[in-house]
């Protein structure tokens, strides 16, 4: 009789292994998705300080304070081109070297925009007026972004609704609300 229990402490000690076993791999996923998350948390926050970088006063010092270094760089023919390729979104920037500034980007990002386009969002967009930091403090990050020094575009989807705005000099000209969501 007394074998017979000290098999099933036995065993009881084998499956406290394996619970303790399985407890630490779970530690280990738990830990490594952690940071993964963390680290796209960290590129999250830096997506607002594109809308810091100006054509024709930013310098390579000040973009890569804002935002690191690129992820690729090619040079060509007084331009030279930074690739920046992260989980949500991607960003081109195009530099002219014969000043060494940048000359224009673009941004894409892999999400659609939260909630349905209506007329509470539509009240920030006055032509004449509203600049792009405003409207991107309003409506979020957009899905495209394509600026240069004297035009900028901002393209969202709300709902499968696309709206396109068009700026000059950081100021709203227009915006196109095409809808697509059943109303």
């Amino acid at each position: 009789m007394g074998e017979r229990n000290n098999i099933k402490t036995l065993s009881s000690v084998d499956d406290g292994n394996q619970l303790m076993k399985k407890i630490i791999l779970l530690c280990c996923i738990l830990l490594v998705a952690a940071n993964s998350f963390a680290a796209d948390k960290v590129q999250a926050a830096k997506l607002p300080n594109v809308t810091s970088i100006k054509p024709y006063q930013s310098t390579t010092d000040d973009v890569e304070a804002l935002i690191g270094k690129p992820t690729t760089s090619m040079t060509a023919n007084n331009t030279m081109r930074w690739s920046y390729a992260m989980t949500d979104y991607s960003l081109q920037i195009e530099w002219d070297m014969k000043v060494n500034r940048v000359a224009r980007y673009q941004f894409s990002a892999k999400h659609l925009n939260s909630g349905t386009w209506n007329a509470g969002k539509a009240q920030y967009l006055e032509p004449g007026k509203a600049t792009v930091d405003e409207v991107i403090k309003q409506l979020g990050i957009p899905q495209n972004m394509a600026i240069d020094l004297n035009n900028q575009q901002l393209r969202y989807t709300f709902d499968n609704d696309l709206v396109e705005l068009q700026f000059k000099n950081n100021v709203l000209q227009r915006y196109l609300v095409e809808y697509k969501s059943k109303k």
